[in-house]
């Protein structure tokens, strides 16, 4: 039986696998543009909110991460577009944004207080199939309840079939569906959550 070890907030000498991490994932939000690997790294390191995020480990190894967010604060909110002009330079910038604007789906959102936005799930290679997504869930869905959250939302990409298996699986429910091939999925938090191999939050 593999133990996964999931803890809020992270210390700092795991921040760049954290970035490496999160990195694979956000390489096709810059694919065309002017921002290379290097600088997509920096931009992550100063983005990522540390604190607003649950993280999966496997014999004290990094095995996933699951972003989150709480009013104006989130797991990548850090960095404000002026900073991020100052850190890329304005090509860059406009070179990242036009692409973002043309590529990416706005994401569908549920405006409530009682609602706890997902935003961004992350399992490293090595450490798929493992249960190490399922247990981020579950222990996010915890996480909301001890915070008195009613429900957890996030948007997941319509062709992503593993992604929305899991979240059926979990009990969420597609409630919003975008042109763009986006669904926006809820799952209410009736029931108490039992996590035997998580630690407090």
């Amino acid at each position: 039986m593999i133990s996964i070890h999931i803890q809020r907030g992270i210390p700092s000498h795991y921040h760049q696998d954290v970035v490496d991490l999160y990195y694979s994932e956000c390489e096709r939000f810059v694919a065309g543009t002017t921002i290379d690997a290097n600088v997509l790294k920096t931009v992550l390191a100063h983005t990522i909110n540390w604190d607003y995020a649950l993280y999966a480990f496997i014999d004290s190894k990094l095995a996933g991460v699951a972003g989150f967010q709480i009013e104006n604060q989130s797991f990548t909110s850090k960095l404000t577009p002026p900073q991020l002009l100052k850190l890329i330079g304005l090509k860059a910038w406009l070179s990242y944004a036009w692409n973002l604007m043309l590529n990416t789906p706005q994401p569908l959102h549920l405006t409530s207080k009682s609602i706890l936005r997902h935003n961004g799930l992350v399992v490293a290679d090595h450490y798929k199939r493992l249960g190490v997504g399922e247990t981020l869930l579950n222990a996010l869905a915890s996480f909301a309840q001890h915070h008195g959250f009613e429900a957890l939302s996030l948007n997941v990409e319509r062709n992503n079939q593993a992604a929305t298996s899991l979240y059926l699986k979990l009990g969420y429910q597609t409630v919003k569906r975008s042109k763009k091939g986006q669904d926006l999925m809820l799952r209410e938090l009736k029931s108490r959550i039992l996590l035997s191999k998580c630690s407090a939050f």
